[in-house]
This record gives C-alpha cells, structure tokens and sequence, in this order.
C-alpha cells in the first residue's frame, strides 16, 4: 500500500485520464481539496484528486466557511506561493499568511520584499498583474514607475513612454495618495498653476503682490525680445516688468530663445512667448504649434504664447496666402493646438490685420501693434481690441498689459 505523493502514470490509471499526482495518508486514503502537508499548503482536485499547479480559484467547499474565496498559486511542487512571486513576465504578490493573491493597491513593506529594496506603494490589476506609468484607476490618474510599479507623488514630469505619442511631455503632481492634481495649488510659500484638463503646470508664482491697474489701465509694462536683441539686455532691470520671447520663426529656433528664457527664470521674471509665422496653410501652423511646443516643454511660461500674424518680408504675398480665408484658418489651427496643450494662447498683430484678416478668431486674445508717435511713450489705448498692447519700436519693443498677469496662466 503507497502512502505519501504519488504519480498516477502509465497503467496505473485508465486510457482515458491523464497523468497526476496524488497524495495518499497514513491510512492509504487519496486526499481531496486543500491538505497541510510537511509545513506547505496544497490543494487537490475535490474529485479526481490530481495535485493542482499554477493559478487556483478557492471558493466553496475548497475552504472552510469561516474563509472567503480567494486565488492561490501552486508552484511546480504543488506548494502555495506567499508574497512578491514573478510568474510568466508579470510580478504578483500573495497575502504572506493567507496565500491569496492580492488586486488594487498594495504597500510593499517588510518582509514583502528584499533587504535592499525599499518600501513602495505598487497597484495591481483584477488578474493580478503589477501596474506601470500612467494609469487611469476609479475616476483619478496615477503614474507607477516604469520599472519598479512604485506609485509616484509629489512633482513628476511625464515624458518619453510615460505618454502616448501624441501628447506633450508636462510636469504635474501627484498629492499623498498618489492622485494627479487638476487644480491650482501652494505648496512651500509657491503658488502653482496647473490646467485643469491635463494636470500640466502652467507656471508659478511666488509673489503675494496684488496688481492694480494705473492712471492708464495698465496692470504691467514690459517687453518683447528676439535674437535681434542679442546679449544687449539686463535682466536685473526688469523684474518687476514682463518679458515676451520669441521662440521660433516658422520651423527654425530663435538663437537666443533658450538663453533669455534662462535668464527669465533666472531673476524670477514672468515672461511668455511668440511664434514669428511663416505658415502657409493649415499644416504649416500645425506644425510651427508643435515646434513651440516642444521649445517650450518644462518652462513656467506665465504670460501667454502668442501666434505673430505679419508679413514683413512679403512671404505671405508672394505665397499668394496674405488674404482673410488663409490667414485666419493659419491662425485658428496654431493657437488651438496651443490651448489644447495647456497655455493660454493669443494672436500679435496690428489693428488693420485684425480688421481685414484675421477673423472668426476672438475666442483667442489680441496682442495688437499701435505704436502711435513711436517715440517710447505710450499714446495710444488699444485695451478694448485685446489685454495686451506693443506701443512702440523705441529703443526697443515694448508692451503693457491691460489685465491682471494671472489672466494669462489657465
């Protein structure tokens, strides 16, 4: 009489069934469901008694009825596996006592894991399978390393395989429980401002200073620059002003775009940006949007990107691309894709362009270019065409706002 494990094979069983594994007790008896045996856990087929592996569903009359259903694991051994296990690619992890395997979020703490690892807060699917990168779970976004499944908090930025291929690289933040914030937050004396569709931090803002508009209805004075400029400006002098950038040209970077944008974040300057266009047609502004985008991407832009709508070289015209169908469709696709990336978005150009060709574009703001006598003074309101306003060329551009500053961060 055998006693113990024992495999089932070749004649000792009918044509019909299949090779097993049993375990037969002292009495020679075959045992059936869950047995401890030599300090391991097994589980045995309720009928045939086949030893089971792998992946097993406890429910009924495989377990007590002071137990819950629960699904083990069995390694080749017919032994219940316990905490982390990884198992045909994915990890796993089963409760240490219980064995049953665990879905949603678990803390990976002690003996859970190996000595030089530290705890981590990981989320595992309905199957079973560790989470990574972004992840849409109960009506909130969490971001789980790519390599190790740990849930990410505070300041992230998603970029790479952390994003689909169309959307942008952006910084935002995960609060305590691992949640992505969709709205504008202080933390340590800053003052964050995050869209509220993406999560992306737009800007911050570390002043307490509250604006207040002059005998004039300016809120803010200030200037835009370009590599014409050069090095031929100090920083230092404007830090109570704005700064607006150019970026890009058409598909070509301003050379000293990254170096003022530094320079910017340097002193603590709110500053946005500008695209010189040279767009022909839809695409040609779709692809001068991404341009700026990517120049962009990890800047506190605080001020706006602006879409430069002129023709000072005569390219639109010679192009046959300067009239109004052309140039505001230019216009709508730039600064939508903008937007939808999170920044607030406008149109610089002068009063007669926005009289004449730019139209059906007033849910975006108006830059408008009126210089008046040109003589570095401002003579000239334009606040009822749009919240900003270049008022001369001497000695160099310059601009007002005639909102308050945080009107430009979404």
């Amino acid at each position: 009489m055998k006693t113990g494990f024992v495999n089932i094979t070749g004649d000792y069983h009918a044509e019909n069934e299949s090779d097993k594994t049993v375990y037969y007790d002292k009495n020679g008896h075959m045992l059936y469901k869950q047995k401890y045996i030599d300090g391991y856990w097994y589980c045995f087929n309720k009928y045939s008694g086949a030893m089971q592996k792998g992946f097993v569903l406890l429910s009924g009359d495989y377990h007590s009825d002071k137990e819950s259903d629960k699904t083990v694991y069995y390694d080749e051994n017919g032994h219940m596996l316990y905490k982390q296990k990884y198992i045909d690619g994915y990890w796993y992890c089963f409760d240490q006592y219980s064995g049953a395997m665990k879905t949603g979020f678990v803390l990976i703490s002690g003996n859970y894991h190996s000595a030089n690892e530290s705890d981590k807060t990981v989320y595992y699917d309905k199957n079973g399978h560790m989470l990574y990168k972004q992840k849409y779970i109960d009506g909130y976004w969490y971001c789980f390393d790519k390599y190790t499944g740990a849930m990410k908090t505070g300041f992230v930025l998603l970029s790479g395989d952390y994003h689909s291929a169309n959307e942008s690289d952006k910084t935002v933040y995960y609060d305590e429980n691992g949640r992505m914030v969709h709205a504008d937050f202080d933390l340590d004396g800053i003052h964050y401002y995050v869209n509220s569709a993406n999560g992306a931090i737009t800007g911050t803002d570390t002043s307490t200073e509250e604006f207040t508009a002059d005998e004039n209805g300016v809120y803010m004075y200030g200037i835009d620059i370009s590599e014409h400029n050069g090095y031929n400006i100090d920083f230092s002098q404007y830090t109570d002003q704005f700064i607006i950038i150019r970026v890009n040209w058409g598909t070509n970077t301003d050379s000293m775009a990254e170096y003022y944008m530094d320079q910017c974040e340097k002193y603590g300057i709110r500053y946005g940006v500008y695209c010189y266009s040279y767009a022909l047609d839809e695409d040609g502004a779709a692809s001068e949007a991404y341009y700026t985008l990517d120049l962009i991407k990890n800047r506190t832009i605080s001020c706006g990107v602006w879409f430069d709508m002129e023709d000072a070289d005569n390219y639109k015209a010679n192009n046959n691309a300067l009239n109004a169908t052309t140039i505001s469709t230019i216009c709508q696709t730039y600064c939508k894709i903008i937007q939808n990336a999170g920044y607030y978005s406008g149109i610089y150009s002068s009063l007669s362009w926005f009289d004449y060709y730019i139209q059906n574009c007033n849910q975006y703001d108006h830059w408008v270019a009126a210089w008046g006598q040109n003589d570095g003074t401002l003579s000239t309101d334009t606040s009822e065409y749009g919240t900003m306003h270049q008022y001369t060329s001497t000695p160099l551009d310059k601009d007002v706002m005639y909102v308050d500053p945080s009107t430009y961060i979404i």
